[in-house]
């Protein structure tokens, strides 16, 4: 048996920008059920968009006068609303990375038996 590794990306923040230098670490390895229920969630229901990406969260370098931000669904309620969305696009561009990579597996052998 071979243990199956975590996927994560991580989100910079480019220089110039409104939070540059900020890193957000998030893992990609979310189920198909998972996928379809973040899809399924619109505007009313904002407190379990923030709850399910707060589960995808593994890691960010946050900082709040000098003291280092929790990385938890509870402290990324408390962050600036563009900040928020920013990671959200973010996350969804690498997942649909994800989704669209090469095929992992080796090609099938071309030869037929007849």
């Amino acid at each position: 048996m071979a243990e199956m590794p975590e996927t994560v990306t991580v989100i910079e923040f480019a220089p110039g920008t409104t939070y540059a230098g900020l890193e957000v670490r998030m893992t990609l390895d979310v189920t198909l059920d998972e996928a379809i229920a973040v899809g399924a969630l619109g505007v009313d229901n904002v407190g379990q968009i923030y709850e399910q990406l707060g589960k995808y969260l593994r890691g960010w370098n946050i900082t709040r006068k000098g003291q280092a931000v929790p990385c938890t669904a509870a402290a990324l309620r408390e962050q600036p609303l563009p900040f928020v969305v920013a990671v959200l696009r973010a996350y969804s561009r690498a997942l649909e990375a994800v989704m669209t990579v090469d095929d992992p597996f080796v090609p099938p052998s071309n030869s037929s038996v007849t």
